[in-house]
């Protein structure tokens, strides 16, 4: 009766630890397919974004070439005219508003 309590739990033992090892197994293959699958994606996703970063580097530098032109500085006189057309929309802006606030 002890030989044979002492075989049974030898058997659950054993089946325990093969438990135990393939769940080991199975998990550690299971992780490393996962890491490289992130690992490749993250690698894809920072090879697009070297590209964009790339094109933008390229497209600021086609771009700052053409602005590199002075602009050309207004007169006193435009500046003068620009000033009394803005004060001149604003008060009739502010005209139309007094009149429709009185009629709504």
């Amino acid at each position: 009766a002890a030989n044979a309590a002492m075989a049974s739990m030898l058997t659950r033992l054993s089946e325990a630890v093969l438990a135990a090892a393939t769940g080991f197994g199975v998990g550690g293959v299971g992780g490393f397919i996962v890491m490289q699958h992130v690992w490749r994606r993250a690698q894809e996703q920072g090879s697009k974004l070297d590209h964009y970063g790339a094109q933008l580097r390229a497209t600021h530098d086609r771009s700052s070439e053409q602005t590199l032109q002075a602009m050309p500085v207004p007169s006193l006189f435009e500046l003068q005219l620009k000033k009394e057309f803005i004060a001149a929309w604003n008060k009739c802006v502010w005209d139309m508003y007094d009149t429709l606030k009185t009629w709504l």
